[in-house]
């Protein structure tokens, strides 16, 4: 008689990413050892003791980006949670909070400025096909919020939450309170409503793309002469969405020249504080601010804007 096989009783073993994500919250919980008021350790919210299941159901849900930051600083469990997979939660995140086209344009903000970092290493025609391709991405991926995730790497995702809580939102309070106070007999300025918020986001970002890629670094023989510019940049847009831009561009500029006029002269290479000299070198201290672009992040420094300041990257 054949001898009888017994059977296993054991069950099988949850793949290894499984298991991280039903021990994450006892790994977290234990390495933080959260204290009250009395010194003893505190309990977990109900929130963190939500199977792991559920608790990635919840950070899946957030759909701001203010809110997510709020969840993974606030408890240690769910920020465990929420680094098991960053990409999916943050991509979520920012696409609710940079709602359609939005986020094609905070998409183009970060690789521009990449490429901004990298241009003065090459040759003009390199430069050139290196802003045809990104003007192609760019619109491209405009009517496709999902492709732009879909491109976007986690440094990408990082960099444009940093960017969007640390630049654009605060901007978004102060640009258009400054813009109202220039009307005559303007109502003051209340909460905006969505359309409003998603009309002055686009301008924000719209316009820091085009100083990314054409503010202060227009190279000498490149073929993006102003009408190129003017057709090949600003034709792609509706003629209000022109407008938009116009009038960021408008605010940042007059902002920028009452503060660079004050000190021109006083760096200014021919200033006689930098003695007479017979070569045509920049001496030290002296700087020629026609050459620099005005864009958005210099730009909090001269508004009296105290939220940028409290604001800060996303938990990494």
């Amino acid at each position: 008689m054949a001898p009888q096989t017994r059977s296993s009783s054991r069950k099988p073993r949850p793949p290894a990413k499984l298991e991280a994500v039903h021990h994450v919250g006892e790994a977290a919980a234990a390495a933080a050892e959260p204290e009250d008021d009395t010194g003893s350790p505190s309990r977990p919210s109900a929130l963190e003791t939500l199977p792991a299941e559920l608790r990635i159901l919840v950070l899946s849900n957030i759909a701001d980006l203010n809110d997510l930051r709020a969840v993974v600083h606030a408890s240690p469990i769910l920020y465990q949670q929420y680094c098991l997979d960053r990409q999916r939660f943050l991509g979520m995140a920012l696409r609710g909070t940079l709602p359609g086209p939005i986020l094609a344009d905070a998409y183009a903000v970060r690789t521009s400025a990449v490429f901004s970092t990298t241009r003065k290493e090459l040759e003009v025609p390199q430069v050139d096909e290196g802003i045809i391709r990104l003007l192609n991405e760019y619109i491209a991926l405009r009517p496709d919020p999902n492709g732009v995730l879909e491109q976007c790497s986690l440094e990408d995702l990082v960099d444009m939450a940093s960017f969007y809580l640390g630049v654009a939102q605060p901007l978004l309070l102060e640009v258009p309170r400054r813009m109202f106070s220039k009307l005559d007999g303007a109502p003051a300025l209340g909460i905006l409503t969505e359309t409003e918020r998603i009309r002055f986001l686009r301008a924000l970002y719209r316009f820091q793309f085009f100083q990314n890629l054409f503010g202060a670094h227009r190279e000498p023989g490149s073929r993006f002469t102003e009408v190129k510019i003017l057709a090949e940049f600003f034709g792609t847009f509706e003629p209000w969405e022109v407008e938009e831009v116009n009038c960021v561009h408008k605010l940042v500029w007059n902002t920028y020249d009452a503060v660079l006029g004050e000190i021109a002269w006083d760096v200014n290479k021919d200033n006689p504080r930098f003695g007479e000299r017979s070569d045509s070198m920049t001496p030290l201290g002296a700087f020629n601010l026609e050459q620099h672009s005005c864009k958005l992040v210099p730009l909090l420094e001269l508004f009296p804007c105290d939220q940028h300041r409290s604001t800060t990257r996303c938990k990494s």
